[in-house]
């Protein structure tokens, strides 16, 4: 499945996670995997609360770093199809 700008996504259950200095860290003992994010994937992953559709979240990252919202587009949803399939998160 593709994602969709309108699509919410929620972190999965149980995942410990922790950002240091801008960067998260997630640790996926099921997977045996940590998984260390750049600064705009970790602002990608602190807003998948089930909640905030992803448009909302690449506005967020536009205002942030003073660009379009649209030239996020493809990033974001590329980051957030990755932790759909990594099973980190899911779409709800």
């Amino acid at each position: 499945m593709s994602l969709v700008k309108t699509n919410v996504l929620k972190r999965k259950l149980g995942l410990p996670w922790q950002k240091i200095e801008g960067q998260a860290l997630i640790l996926d003992a099921e997977n045996h995997e940590a998984h260390e994010l750049n600064e705009v994937a970790s602002i990608i992953w602190s807003h998948l609360d089930g909640k905030t559709q992803l448009a909302a979240i690449m506005d967020k990252i536009a205002e942030e770093f003073e660009v379009e919202a649209e030239e996020l587009s493809y990033d974001v949803l590329t980051v957030a199809q990755n932790f759909v399939e990594l099973e980190l998160a899911e779409c709800i």
